[in-house]
This record gives structure tokens, sequence and C-alpha cells, in this order.
């Protein structure tokens, strides 16, 4: 039997991010923590315990899970954000997404 609690595709590395993000999306959503790591399913009020507790142990799962879908070389771009998986991935998406002008800058 195959360990399903672990991503089956290669780890982020300076190259792959387009591929690794479609693959880890797909992952998170099979762990049903998606919700969570997009910002659909907000944290709820810590006055609500239970709930909260929930949320929070979702939340750490899906941090666990994106760190461990990471090469060593990508770990410093989420350093000190380890327990936040909506901040890791918004992180991991400023560093590896290219923000690219459109043809309007092009020379002729």
């Amino acid at each position: 039997m195959s360990d399903t609690s672990k991503p089956l595709f290669p780890c982020l590395n300076e190259h792959n991010y387009k591929r690794w993000r479609g693959d880890m999306t797909a992952f998170l959503m099979t762990k049903q923590v998606w919700g969570l790591v997009s910002g659909a399913d907000k944290a709820p009020a810590v006055t609500e315990i239970k709930v909260y507790k929930e949320w929070r142990d979702n939340n750490w799962s899906a941090a666990g899970h994106i760190y461990a879908a990471l090469e060593d070389s990508q770990k410093i771009h989420v350093s000190g954000i380890e327990t936040d998986s909506v901040r890791m991935w918004a992180k991991l998406k400023e560093v590896h997404q290219q923000k690219i002008s459109g043809t309007r800058f092009k020379c002729i």
C-alpha cells in the first residue's frame, strides 16, 4: 500500500513552481485543507474554541504538507511562517510567480 500522506510529485525547486503549484493544490484538496490555504475558509473567532482548534489543526496540517514538499533551498522563503499555511502559500507565490509586463514595454 502506498503512503498517501506524502506528495507523489517533485518538491518545489527554483524551476518548477508552476507545475508544483498545480500538483500541490490537488494534493491539498485531497487532504481537505485547500479551502483554508486558498483563503476561502477564514479563521473562526478564537472564542469558538472547538471550531477554532479544528481550523488551527487543519492549518498546521496544510503548513506541514507544504513544508514537506519544498526542497531545502526553498525552505528559507517560509522561515518564520512555517505554521501559517496561508502566508506560506502567498510567500511562495510571491517568490516564484514572475510579474511580467505586457508587450507594451517591448522594444521594436
